[in-house]
């Protein structure tokens, strides 16, 4: 996981992102895909603000899970039900532990007027803050409507596969903070990997960030953030000066107590996973299909 935090102007992984090279499905037996289809929608009528309109509530229902309705350009891939939130909640805990019991890095004074948190999840890191709380349902990728200047510090974290254009995101940010403010970025690596050669390319687990990675480059929101450099790259075309990053290595011998939250969180996601890769299958199919080729 990589974390960056950094300052705008006041006033006055070095590895490349790698194609994926995906088995198909016979490789591995247990995959089965039923139920390809059923796409649903599913409105709900209750609302959190008065500004709420039936249009951002109306929910997809795609494999038994719950998913965004289609308001703007937002192209989530994940979902947001209740188990997909649990599985959120034990991923906060698993950063948490990750920066020592910390909500956040950044040398943020203590006594901020406003503090932004971009795709909230759950709301849990957000508590943090004062009683003011509020709780905005909008598009992170569209231009933001924070005033020019008005946040002290602006929190981003796990929108992997999500962000067509990271610098557009940071440039967003840079316009809303104060000068002297700060922007922390928190992003993961997609894929697995073994300092001991155990995670092989065609086993499971390197085969499943290959899904991710391949879908994210056909619907233009790559997974390959932390490979890239996204974050560093991004802020630095944005504006931002004193930079800083930290690289985080999750594995058993180093954190025993987060690697094995860690894979709690995975074996918790694993099926909203699954219908998400058959989402991403979907895709590889069609912008093959579309090319002249055959993804099975």
């Amino acid at each position: 996981m990589a974390s960056n935090h950094s300052s705008p102007k006041a006033a006055s992984p070095d590895r490349p992102g790698a194609q994926p090279n995906i088995l198909p499905p016979e490789h591995f037996a247990q995959l089965v895909a039923e139920g390809e289809d059923g796409d649903e929608v599913a409105e709900d009528q209750s609302s959190s603000t008065a500004s709420l309109t039936s249009s951002i509530l109306a929910y997809r229902k795609i494999q038994g899970r719950t998913y965004h309705g289609e308001r703007g350009d937002a192209t989530y891939w994940g979902s947001i039900d209740e188990a997909q939130n649990e599985a959120l909640d034990i991923n906060h805990h698993v950063i948490t532990l990750l920066l020592d019991r910390k909500l956040y890095l950044a040398p943020v004074p203590k006594d901020i007027q406003t503090a932004v948190d971009i795709g909230t999840g759950t709301g849990i890191w957000a508590i943090w803050v004062p009683p003011n709380l509020q709780f905005q349902i909008d598009d992170c990728t569209q231009d933001w409507t924070f005033p020019d200047n008005s946040l002290d510090y602006i929190h981003i974290r796990w929108l992997v596969g999500s962000i067509a254009d990271w610098a557009s995101l940071f440039r967003q940010a840079y316009r809303c903070l104060k000068p002297g403010g700060y922007l922390e970025s928190h992003e993961p690596s997609s894929g697995f990997e073994s300092d001991d050669g155990t995670v092989t390319e065609s086993s499971a687990l390197a085969q499943w960030g290959r899904f991710f990675v391949g879908g994210g480059e056909k619907i233009g929101r790559p997974f390959t953030v932390f490979d890239d450099d996204s974050q560093m790259k991004g802020m630095e075309e944005a504006g931002f000066v004193n930079i800083e990053k930290k690289d985080f290595k999750v594995s058993e011998p180093i954190f025993p107590t987060i690697f094995t939250v860690t894979m709690a969180h995975i074996i918790d996601s694993a099926k909203a996973f699954t219908a998400e890769l058959r989402l991403l299958r979907r895709v590889l199919v069609a912008s093959a299909a579309s090319s002249g080729s055959a993804v099975t």
